[in-house]
């Protein structure tokens, strides 16, 4: 038995191939809702929110391929016809099909993937340990290529036609999107950061949260080393979102959305959307503008809550129960 599994094991660019116990069918609207579970668990969990209906199928990836997604499900994007979800401790990325959920390619030989960036027939993936970013071809997810990048790196962004990689030692690093460094000094930011976004101005913002305490950096330009910007938000802050129009941004607190318009200067700028969580983890806004959705991970033992919200009124629209510790969410465009 060992002989015949050990190809699927050692093959990690090869189609795994499934008998689903059940068949699904995606729609338009719906969204990914990813589950981190807890570390070393194994109780990673892919929710799918059916927009049209209202309603959440929980733990749909165990149900269309009959096994778990693994431990740690970190980061998840659509590319095409397929979404690239990460999972961390497992280390691996996974490719399913956006119609049917079903597995269609794995590659287990990463170390702990974190963040996904799709970049020229590429997928980029960061790591907390390897001390490099792994370039995986979006069709076998075969390694391609290794990017060096020393220490935990997390989210990616494309700005000005390179991809910039927030760096957790500190640091904003830029690359070219064949995965040279480019001409960028490395942009100055506080360790702990994690998060970025592209305003509507075309400018760059960060967010670090050292110590429990966060702070928010803007850059102008790729050129531009020392931020023009810098606010000390004074709380424990996460999961820094901008709506699809660039010119508002998103935070949580433990227990509050806030925002801020792009052109804000100060921390009285900042305003409370909405309140009330256990431990809000999750932030996500859908690509018409008109949800936002927050997944609450209460305890961090027991199963979460996703919050929606209208992004016109502030209003709660419905809430869903979801799998352990929600911390993502995969929006189809």
């Amino acid at each position: 038995m060992f002989l015949l599994a050990s190809p699927l094991i050692l093959s990690s660019c090869e189609p795994f191939p499934v008998n689903p116990p059940v068949n699904v069918s995606t729609a338009a609207k719906d969204v990914l809702v990813l589950c981190e579970g807890n570390f070393m668990w194994g109780n990673a969990q892919m929710d799918l929110l059916r927009m049209d209906s209202m309603r959440m199928d929980q733990d749909i990836y165990r149900m269309v391929n009959g096994t778990g997604i693994g431990d740690v499900l970190q980061h998840g994007i659509l590319l095409g016809n397929s979404y690239f979800l990460s999972v961390n401790n497992s280390g691996k990325v996974v490719k399913i099909d956006a119609g049917n959920l079903r597995l269609k390619q794995m590659n287990p030989n990463l170390s702990s993937p974190r963040y996904l960036m799709a970049v020229n027939g590429n997928i980029w993936v960061t790591d907390l340990y390897s001390n490099k970013i792994s370039l995986l071809d979006t069709g076998t997810l075969a390694l391609n290529k290794t990017v060096d990048l020393k220490g935990w790196t997390e989210q990616m962004v494309a700005w000005n036609g390179d991809v910039f990689v927030a760096n957790y030692a500190g640091g904003v690093h830029g690359f070219t999107s064949d995965g040279s460094r480019n001409a960028s000094p490395v942009l100055k930011t506080d360790s702990t950061t994690q998060y970025l976004v592209v305003d509507s101005k075309n400018r760059l913002w960060a967010m670090s949260t050292k110590q429990g305490k966060g702070k928010l950096y803007q850059f102008a330009t790729p050129n531009q080393e020392n931020p023009s910007l810098v606010l000390d938000l004074g709380a424990d802050v996460s999961r820094l979102t901008i709506n699809p129009a660039g010119d508002t941004l998103y935070f949580l607190t433990p227990t509050a959305v806030k925002k801020m318009d792009v052109n804000a200067t100060q921390l009285s700028d900042i305003q409370v959307f909405a309140s009330g969580f256990q431990q809000a983890y999750a932030l996500g806004i859908s690509p018409d503008n008109q949800y936002l959705m927050v997944g609450d991970a209460k305890d961090f033992v027991s199963n979460g809550k996703l919050s929606m919200y209208s992004m016109k009124t502030g209003s709660l629209v419905k809430t869903f129960s979801t799998g352990v510790n929600p911390s993502a969410f995969v929006f189809k465009p």
